[in-house]
């Protein structure tokens, strides 16, 4: 349950989840400075989205769920190797611990600046509730709220529109 949801998640909120986990806060402060600063030329970036889409679609999403693998390290475990595996799983450990740190680095950024609150606090406060609900609702709470971050993520540039 904690981990898998007893695979009974459904597509829409997994594929929110995996949209708001990609489009992170860091991603938001980032690239809205950087459109603001040198356009919209980055946004070309997308375009290559559409097209490796499919291919996961139709390919990579089939095999592995055929596989019932529960990650796509049990996956690399199978076809390569324990080496390879504990090798991919390091890297991509060290990869998603900046990642996170710089993230709760924004995110407390952001809150620092509009609630005058040291940002270490603000990243304590961050981590410590991030932990909390992830705890508390496992794979079923992080999916929801990530959902949640994902429709705040769609909605957040209309209102800019709108003004």
């Amino acid at each position: 349950e904690i981990f898998l949801g007893n695979r009974t998640l459904k597509t829409i909120p997994l594929a929110f989840s995996s949209f708001a986990s990609v489009i992170s806060s860091l991603a938001i402060v980032s690239l809205t400075g950087h459109f603001y600063a040198y356009g919209f030329h980055f946004a070309w970036g997308t375009v290559t989205i559409f097209m490796t889409l499919p291919v996961s679609l139709f390919v990579i999403i089939p095999v592995l769920y055929r596989l019932k693998v529960t990650s796509i390290f049990e996956y690399i475990t199978m076809r390569y190797g324990n080496y390879t595996a504990l090798t991919a799983c390091a890297i991509y450990f060290i990869l998603m611990q900046s990642n996170g740190a710089v993230t709760i680095f924004a995110a407390s950024v952001a809150v620092s600046t509009i609630f005058q609150i040291q940002i270490l606090w603000c990243g304590l406060a961050i981590g410590f509730i991030g932990t909390f609900y992830t705890a508390l609702g496992g794979l079923r709470g992080v999916v929801w709220t990530d959902s949640l971050q994902a429709v705040i993520s769609f909605l957040a540039p209309v209102t800019i529109i709108i003004k």
